[in-house]
């Protein structure tokens, strides 16, 4: 749906294509830079019934209205939703938001009147000027969160062509559409709303961290987003964040409205392009939580979910710090339900639902208990993905003070974490599960730490999502779910060593600096890669390397500097990397890093263009 911003600001490009421009170019879309994009553009599916000829209504309707205009072909609408008769009625007049299409597709279209008027909310332009960006300003457009992954979540910030879909059956002609916009240049992405984009990124990647899928900012192939069968596996959504109001007055309508999206298309087997994308409107409302609460909530609905109500409202705003995802909240704890809130208008089972309707859970890293204890704690990441997940790790044999810290997600965690130490017998030593409260804004409490004073055994911490206070005064450990980093301080060994009981003073510092061992254009083609290979120092400083990152610097004719940027943090077993760059002269070079830091860089590579 877009194409990816390689280097720096620059001009926001819109694709514009058919299926038959798509057949012309195998499947990609040719241009300086360009990576696969997928069209929201498409043709009838050649095995669902002509547009033409499976009309149930004149035009889209709601409530009872829809009700009578269906007739005696309810049955019929609510089989295309994969409901019953009752089901779709009670949906229809229950929930002002909802619509059927006039094939009978259900749809819904949020306006929350809870929600601020427009002209009251946050300032967006000036939150973003305040946003420090937690990535590189050239990885905004790169970011996954599960990379290797079948199912893919797209968020489309940079506009396209909708062109041939549901919506343009009804009030939306076929066109292009705008990306995100804050400053009013909608050519290009300043670095303010870079910034914007990586951290609605980290809150929706947050949201879906329990399931086996990538959110992403890069355009993916077409492939990976449409379902052509049942037996294609390797599908997705595209979530379109758009302040484009011609696009928002024709789909949405009343300046209230952030979002609209299909029920139930996310693993459709017919038809499935049809129902692209699902609308995050920035118009009216373009601040950080208002942009990723829409967007997780969209593609909750496109994942089968309803409404999270309360007594007479169709949305609940939360209680305490609490609110939930298929509600309209702004709380600063945000998560899936099951509405075991009081005054619950809904009790589906929000994860089960999106775990039956196409996002399967991530893969465990670890057992519950000793015996299935993984071996040490990650290196990165790690996930709790139900309520019932703990995950053991070993620490291997301690002595002296130890300390263990998990960090949840910088942005919008979803997981209240609770850390416990335990012994060879499984008995629990220490626990931590610190109040979660919001501070000057801010949310403290969700990670935590524990600590032994003294320790001469071989120790295990268990990780735990849990709840706080109870749905009273907040909530319990249902949707306690999502990302966390562990980190160790003290002398614990890996299990399979002794520690030495009297070990040498050893002066750490830093490692020295590697050696670079050559840099090479890549394959021919797109996009344009760099290949670089280095080796490490023979001084380690001490400390086992942690990682490496590359440095790159671009160059004009006269060989001055024109921009450097640094890649992501690379595992410590890698020696070579491949680097995504723009057309231009570069020359690179390789830090090193330990537990007391970088090293210096390595020396620079002779300048190379990349292929």
């Amino acid at each position: 749906m877009s194409l990816r911003h390689h280097a720096g600001p620059g001009p926001r490009r819109t694709i514009v294509a058919t299926l038959a421009v798509l057949a012309c170019l195998g499947g990609t879309l040719a241009g300086a830079g360009a990576a696969p994009a997928p069209a929201i553009a498409t043709a009838p599916d050649p095995a669902s019934p002509a547009p033409g000829t499976s009309r149930l209504l004149p035009a889209p309707a709601g409530g009872e209205r829809a009700v009578r205009l269906l007739g005696g072909r309810l049955d019929e609408a609510a089989a295309r939703n994969d409901l019953t008769a009752t089901a779709l009625v009670d949906l229809l007049t229950g929930d002002p938001t909802v619509r059927v299409d006039e094939h009978g597709r259900v749809l819904f279209r949020d306006v929350d009147p809870h929600r601020p008027e427009p002209a009251e909310a946050p300032d967006a332009a000036r939150e973003a000027q305040a946003l420090a960006a937690p990535f590189p300003d050239d990885q905004t457009f790169e970011l996954h969160s599960l990379p290797g992954s079948r199912r893919t979540i797209y968020l489309d910030v940079d506009g396209g062509t909708v062109a041939g879909t549901a919506w343009n059956d009804a009030s939306f002609p076929d066109g292009a559409v705008t990306g995100y916009d804050l400053d009013g240049d909608p050519s290009t992405f300043s670095a303010a709303e870079r910034a914007v984009v990586q951290v609605v990124w980290q809150r929706v990647a947050e949201d879906f961290a329990p399931f086996d899928v990538d959110v992403t900012t890069e355009a993916p192939p077409p492939g990976r987003i449409d379902r052509s069968g049942e037996a294609d596996q390797e599908y997705g959504t595209v979530a379109m964040i758009t302040g484009d109001t011609r696009a928002h007055a024709a789909i949405c309508g009343d300046p209230g409205c952030t979002g609209v999206a299909y029920l139930d298309v996310f693993d459709a087997t017919r038809s499935h392009a049809r129902y692209q994308p699902a609308w995050a409107f920035t118009a009216y409302y373009d601040d950080v939580a208002s942009i990723s609460e829409t967007v997780s909530h969209e593609v909750g609905h496109n994942l089968s979910l309803s409404h999270d109500g309360y007594g007479t409202r169709d949305y609940y705003g939360g209680h305490g710090l609490w609110g939930p995802i298929m509600g309209s909240t702004g709380r600063p704890v945000v998560q899936w339900s099951q509405g075991s809130y009081a005054g619950a208008t809904s009790t589906e089972d929000d994860l089960a639902l999106i775990a039956t309707h196409g996002l399967p859970l991530r893969a465990d890293e670890a057992g519950a208990d000793i015996a299935t204890a993984a071996a040490a704690p990650p290196a990165g990441p790690a996930y709790v993905t139900t309520r019932e997940d703990v995950d053991v790790f070993a620490l291997g044999p301690c002595t002296g003070p130890v300390s263990v810290t998990g960090a949840t997600a910088l942005a919008s965690p979803d997981l209240d974490l609770e850390l416990s130490l335990l012994d060879a017998s499984g008995a629990t030593l220490a626990t931590a599960d610190p109040l979660v409260q919001s501070v000057q804004g801010r949310l403290t409490g969700m990670g935590a730490t524990v600590s032994l004073p003294v320790s001469d055994e071989p120790l295990w911490v268990a990780v735990d999502g849990v709840g706080a206070g109870g749905w009273s005064t907040g909530y319990d450990d249902y949707g306690s779910l999502g990302s966390y980093v562990l980190s160790v301080v003290g002398a614990c060994a890996d299990s399979s060593e002794q520690p030495d009981p009297v070990p040498d003073p050893v002066e750490v510092t830093a490692p020295g600096a590697p050696v670079l061992d050559g840099v090479r254009p890549g394959r021919s083609g797109r996009p344009l890669t760099l290949a670089v290979r280095w080796t490490p120092s023979v001084d380690d400083g001490g400390s086992a390397v942690t990682g490496w990152r590359v440095t790159a610097q671009r160059l004009d004719r006269d060989g001055a500097v024109v921009r450097t940027s640094t890649g992501p943090l690379l595992s410590p077993e890698r020696r070579r990397a491949s680097l995504r760059l723009g057309a231009g002269r570069y020359r690179l070079a390789v830090t090193a890093l330990n537990a007391q830091g970088a090293s210096p860089l390595s020396a620079w590579s002779r300048v190379v263009r990349p292929r």
